[in-house]
């Protein structure tokens, strides 16, 4: 007889899945973690990403044993105080019920030990993860009152996958190495001329550590998906991204270039800030990089990754509250004590419709005017996420609404967006593609 919490039991069919609601697939999902991971606390704790109810919701409660306190007694006259041995009776009853409990226990461990070493449930388990990531996207559209249950059952789908790849080891870091191919601008006056270098990449290599259980925001301890791939595209087109024009006279010789300012909002692991370290140093240009962010976490992780990559241009990293900057003119324009960046890059930073907000007041005080600030956030249609491409329209008007705007004389607005498709392995399930905005000081007239 099949164990009552073994996977080919508590797991719907696949081929049901669309008609499966978050209680049932939750509850299956919860069995594996009981069965596989019973060591594990859930990750819905202080606001991680797993499973939010705790072992004794899915298997039946053994009921806990009464302590008996067996007192010696030398014949002393009775003080008048009620004795241990009078509260807690040694009755023959209550020990064979606590032998009983006891020898429960034992059966339901040693039956869950089976299971555990059984490869074909194992095996089982595993696939039936494998199919549920992979039709994620369908199932998740499939009711949008359960949108934010389906969501989060989906992240605690995915992180079982991967203590399952971990041999059941908990989560350790995982250090990742990126490859973009490299395309050196075009130059009129010498042999320079949009080159594309496959043989010689922008390697990267990052650590992107275990999520920090006791800070559920520090989300930047990983790479996501957007950060990827605007680091493929910048690689791809320097000049346009980060302004790296190939400086030369018109008689082919070399000139002095201004060095230039880039800062990194939200860094995480500081792909962004590091890839432009790298092509700066390709090319043989000044500049100055800094990659800010908040969370102590986050910012450890960051400096290792920095000195990890370390170039020719180094990446200053630095602690940063968009709401707490220091104080100066808030109405200035690219604030010489604190701002003035030719370049502010930012990748899936917003999480919150405040967030958006937030980002402005603090890109006002940091681009420079004839600057550029490159936002790229990813396109979710469903989740808690849902919507938050427009949060950043309604804080950045487009450029053609500047005009309905108060007050100063220049208004940071989008001048341009693309729509950049999803790419096969990279990003989440719930993400649908990426959007990206070009926003740029902009006169009211």
């Amino acid at each position: 007889m099949p164990h009552p919490l073994s996977p080919t039991t508590v797991l719907p069919a696949l081929a049901t899945l669309p008609a499966c609601n978050a209680t049932c697939v939750g509850e299956a999902l919860r069995a594996l973690r009981d069965v596989y991971f019973p060591h594990v606390p859930p990750l819905g704790v202080k606001g991680a990403v797993l499973l939010s109810q705790s072992l004794s919701e899915a298997v039946t409660a053994v009921r806990s044993k009464r302590v008996v306190c067996l007192v010696h007694h030398d014949g002393v006259p009775d003080s008048g105080y009620a004795s241990a041995e009078e509260d807690d009776q040694d009755d023959p009853d209550d020990r064979a019920e606590a032998v009983k409990d006891a020898e429960e226990i034992e059966d339901r461990d040693e039956a869950l030990g089976i299971l555990r070493l059984d490869e074909l449930e194992r095996g089982y388990a595993i696939k039936w993860l494998t199919g549920f990531v992979k039709r994620g996207d369908t199932w998740l559209c499939a009711s949008a009152k359960e949108q934010d249950a389906r969501t989060k059952h989906l992240e605690n789908a995915s992180q079982l996958l991967a203590r399952f790849a971990g041999d059941d080891a908990p989560e350790e870091a995982v250090t990742r190495t990126f490859n973009f191919p490299f395309r050196i601008p075009s130059c009129a006056s010498c042999d320079a001329g949009d080159k594309l270098s496959p043989a010689v990449p922008i390697a990267v290599e990052l650590n992107d550590a275990p999520v920090d259980g006791t800070d559920h925001t520090a989300v930047g301890l990983q790479s996501w998906g957007s950060a990827i791939i605007f680091a493929g595209w910048m690689c791809l087109d320097p000049e346009r991204y980060l302004g790296t024009l190939h400086y030369c006279s018109t008689d082919g010789t070399k000139t002095s270039v201004r060095q230039r300012r880039v800062l990194e909002l939200g860094a995480g692991t500081g792909l962004l800030g590091i890839t432009a370290s790298q092509i700066f140093s390709r090319m043989s240009l000044r500049a100055s990089i800094k990659a800010t962010d908040y969370h102590p976490s986050v910012l450890e992780n960051l400096a290792q990754n920095v000195r990890q990559n370390r170039s020719v241009v180094r990446v200053f990293v630095e602690k940063l509250d968009w709401c707490a900057l220091p104080s100066t003119d808030v109405g200035a324009i690219g604030d010489k004590e604190v701002g003035g960046y030719d370049v502010v890059l930012a990748a899936d930073v917003v999480y919150h419709p405040e967030h958006a907000r937030w980002l402005r007041g603090c890109v006002r005080r940091m681009l420079k005017e004839g600057g550029v600030f490159w936002l790229i956030i990813p396109v979710r249609t469903v989740g808690r996420h849902q919507g938050l491409c427009e949060t950043v329209e309604e804080v950045f008007p487009a450029v053609g609404r500047v005009g309905d705007e108060k007050g100063d004389d220049k208004h940071l607005a989008i001048v341009s967006r693309e729509e950049i498709e999803k790419v096969d392995g990279v990003g989440r399930a719930d993400e649908g593609g990426y959007t990206l905005f070009e926003i740029r000081w902009v006169s009211c007239d």
